[in-house]
């Protein structure tokens, strides 16, 4: 192998050394939420329920059932950003030792999975464009009949996502700190 061979494969461990912060075996429990109303979502136009939810105003269930959920897929290398302290330190030999978790940020898909209709796609028209007033006499309207079949038809399953950054922790301690806090131990 000539040397700049070596030098490109070294180069490239290096790189990918960096680029892969995370340890293979680190359990991360990503703790970001999702926004029901981020901009690339669009509304969850069509969805049947109030925006990106499984729920209508009030908090009554959507009226045409089915799964309403969100899930995340990370979709990048994490990497590292600093560290978590726990609040609650155990007592050392002479001093409070603080366990910590490694804190990371990675590339996210969240996914929202929702269900659409024809009736639900014709409310959202309404609803979105005319205001709230016009929204309340349109569910009105639909509901009034009490035909809750005709506005279910052609129900399925559908699914709006967004790309962002999340963030989370190792489930496992990975490091621990002493402190310059003496241990109080209750006499015995």
């Amino acid at each position: 192998m000539s040397r700049s061979s070596r030098v490109t494969v070294a180069l490239a461990a290096a790189l990918l050394f960096f680029v892969s912060s995370a340890p293979a075996n680190a359990q991360i429990a990503w703790t970001s939420q999702p926004d029901p109303n981020a901009p690339a979502l669009g509304g969850c136009w069509g969805n049947c329920g109030a925006g990106c939810t499984g729920e209508l105003w009030g908090g009554f269930p959507a009226p045409c059932g089915g799964a309403h959920q969100w899930t995340l897929t990370i979709i990048g290398f994490p990497w590292a950003t600093g560290q978590v302290v726990e609040d609650a330190p155990f007592c050392g030999p002479i001093y409070n030792i603080y366990p910590q978790h490694d804190v990371y940020q990675a590339s996210g898909r969240w996914t929202y999975q929702g269900q659409t209709t024809t009736g639900c796609y014709f409310h959202d028209s309404v609803c979105r464009n005319q205001g709230d007033a016009a929204c309340f006499w349109s569910a009105v309207q639909i509901f009034a009949g009490g035909d809750l079949n005709t506005f279910c038809l052609s129900w399925a399953p559908n699914w709006w996502t967004y790309d962002t950054i999340v963030v989370g922790q190792t489930v496992n301690v990975t490091h621990y700190r002493t402190s310059n806090e003496r241990c109080r131990r209750p006499p015995q």
